[in-house]
């Protein structure tokens, strides 16, 4: 059986209600465009970190990552 690996629930992501995300990527990428646009639609609060400024964590193997939940997602 295949278990589909879903993002975390996480309570105040609505811009102005306290928690934000943090989202790794590169300016230049695709995915991460499209996961920022999302964001912006639906109003969630996200920190972006642009890792081809340097600015990212060790340790991110793809993008967009949030949380450590590598792709784009839907919340």
């Amino acid at each position: 059986m295949k278990m589909n690996k879903m993002l975390p629930t996480k309570t105040g992501l609505r811009a102005g209600q306290g928690d934000t995300i943090t989202l790794n990527g590169s300016s230049t990428c695709p995915w991460c465009t499209k996961q920022r646009e999302y964001f912006d639609n639906k109003g969630i609060a996200y920190e972006f970190k642009d890792c081809d400024k340097g600015e990212c964590r060790d340790g991110i193997v793809g993008f967009p990552t949030m949380d450590n939940v590598v792709g784009y997602h839907e919340l």
